[in-house]
């Protein structure tokens, strides 16, 4: 705690607009927070699971280029049987430059059932529109019950 007098006040600059540079400019803001946003729990009447989809987008102009991304996170779960839950994710990003597009893409498939958890992964680039490099993953990786 600070005691109250003058010689312990702070002295705080006056504030000032933001800087504004030249090629740089905000496209698309997304959410409000920045992340991936679920806006309503749906239920799937004939399964009896709750789920959500959390999605993103946005765009910035950069003197270079443009850069976009978007995401969606799809969050599965049941009341009648919570060890089969599920997440399934898609992330995109795409730099257009003045010569070339890139696009860096991955999903993701994470769930479970009673034994064990299920890991899915890929990932890959395309260069206008052509693939470049891709990787998978799949794994299966036992419950330890900790």
């Amino acid at each position: 705690m600070v005691p109250p007098g003058k010689e312990r006040t702070p002295h705080f600059d006056d504030p000032v607009p933001d800087p504004e540079l030249p090629g740089f400019a905000t496209l698309d803001s997304g959410n409000i927070s920045g992340y991936a946003a679920i806006n309503e729990i749906e239920r799937d009447p004939d399964t009896g699971e709750a789920f959500g989809v959390a999605s993103n987008s946005g765009a910035t102009q950069y003197p270079w280029g443009i850069e976009r991304f978007e995401e969606a996170i799809e969050h599965r779960t049941s009341d009648t049987n919570p060890a089969a839950t599920s997440v399934v994710g898609r992330y995109k990003l795409t730099e257009e430059l003045a010569d070339r597009t890139l696009e860096f893409e991955q999903t993701v498939e994470f769930r479970s059932d009673e034994e064990n958890f299920h890991l899915k992964f890929h990932r890959w680039v395309l260069v206008d529109g052509e693939l470049f490099r891709d990787k998978s993953w799949d794994e299966v990786i036992p419950r330890d019950f900790q």
